[in-house]
């Protein structure tokens, strides 16, 4: 099975194609940065008679403009079935995907085992949404451009963190080189590197990617600028 992942977060995309791999031994993912891009792997795909069998976006990367990069990418792959994996997770946004034909909806807060057993029955031909995404709530939409979340949930090992290193892990999920973090921060880079390992000791990270995923998966979402970005 050929999946094409867009997601404008390398690291993000880092994290989670493990889980996509056990999709079968014969998964292949090929990634995009944004719709544009996404179109174009497309387009070679079918050069190659390789097809897309499978498409996961993310709502919120070049391209997107709300849900104006899905219809494109949809136009483009009717008949292949595109999952939704977002750090939104409102009724209207997720409403919104449905009736532009998503086969499934995935918060990015959702666990490894969470997004396969999606995957699987989206392959299967059924259409995932987790019920709990159904009921009313109060989470940032897609159409508040300036809507952003960092709270983590309770009991969760984020509350652990100084104000410090929850800066730095918030650079970090935006995809922030420890040069930059620094400049963000006004530190010095040695002390980005400190700050970073005493996250990643404290939420139960190995390295940067595992550390995106941990933060998603407590409920950190990060959308719109972060300090420091011009």
């Amino acid at each position: 099975m050929r999946i094409l992942y867009a997601d404008d977060h390398s690291l993000v995309r880092e994290a989670l194609k493990p889980h996509l791999l056990k999709l079968g031994p014969e998964t292949e993912v090929i990634e995009a940065g944004s719709v544009d891009e996404a179109l174009q792997l497309v387009a070679e795909a079918a050069k190659d008679k390789r097809a897309v069998e499978l498409v996961l976006l993310d709502l919120q990367m070049p391209g997107m403009n709300g849900f104006e990069g899905f219809d494109r990418v949809k136009a483009a792959l009717p008949d292949v079935p595109i999952v939704i994996i977002s750090g939104y997770s409102d009724k209207r946004t997720i409403n919104a995907a449905l009736e532009r034909g998503a086969r499934g909806f995935v918060p990015k807060t959702a666990t490894g085992k969470t997004l396969v057993r999606a995957l699987e029955a989206v392959i299967d031909g059924e259409r995932y949404i987790p019920a709990s995404l159904l009921e009313e709530n109060d989470s940032p939409s897609i159409f508040d451009q300036t809507a952003k979340r960092n709270t983590p949930l309770e009991d969760s090992p984020l509350n652990k963190l100084t104000e410090r290193e929850a800066e730095a892990l918030r650079l970090l999920i935006a995809g922030k080189t420890n040069k930059q973090i620094a400049i963000a921060l006004g530190l010095q880079e040695i002390t980005v590197k400190i700050h970073l390992r005493n996250c990643y000791k404290k939420i139960g990270a190995t390295n940067r990617a595992d550390a995106v995923r941990l933060a998603y998966e407590h409920g950190w979402q990060v959308q719109g600028e972060v300090p420091g970005e011009a």
